[in-house]
């Protein structure tokens, strides 16, 4: 997953959540004005999560988020 933020003063990071609203993954926070971030998951397994119907929950301080995407 890929972020594009303008975090110089604060971060972002990202929780999926499960179907039970959960969370099952966290992101490291990202900082810095970023175009084109790479998020790193320091807790959960996004393997464990295929197939199933997550939620995203994204958390900002101090920070302007854009837009996100997947390869």
């Amino acid at each position: 997953m890929f972020v594009n933020v303008d975090a110089l003063k604060g971060s972002l990071k990202v929780e999926i959540l499960d179907s039970a609203g959960d969370v099952a993954a966290e992101s490291d926070a990202v900082a810095g004005d970023e175009l084109s971030a790479k998020l790193q998951w320091k807790r959960g397994d996004l393997a464990e999560l295929k197939g199933q119907k997550i939620s995203l929950r994204f958390i900002l301080r101090n920070a302007r988020f854009y837009s996100y995407w997947l390869e």
